[in-house]
């Protein structure tokens, strides 16, 4: 997913075509505790973008980095959290931690 380019479809193996963000989306009913999943569809959408969750939510691009940090709460979620923040921007999560951009 992370290697197409905007527009590039796959055929799957069972014939399925798929975009980029359709195939995090498939990625995400797979495995819907990764929080990394998340961070992907976040970064496949377009600002001002939703899409709506296999659970039925409807998301933006920074509800689902959110969602991502408390599902996965180091690495690249967190990091492309703090980067889509503007400048003294602060995020609270739902378990009251916080992150903010430098």
């Amino acid at each position: 997913g992370l290697i197409m380019e905007d527009g590039e479809t796959v055929t799957l193996p069972d014939g399925r075509v798929r975009n980029r963000r359709q195939i995090f989306y498939d990625a995400l009913a797979l495995a819907y505790r990764n929080g990394y999943v998340y961070s992907c569809i976040a970064l496949c959408l377009a600002d001002g973008d939703t899409i709506t969750l296999p659970d039925g939510r409807e998301m933006t691009a920074r509800q689902l980095l959110v969602e991502a940090v408390s599902r996965s709460p180091f690495g690249l979620p967190r990091v492309a959290l703090a980067i889509s923040l503007q400048p003294s921007e602060i995020v609270a999560l739902e378990d009251g931690r916080t992150v903010e951009s430098k």
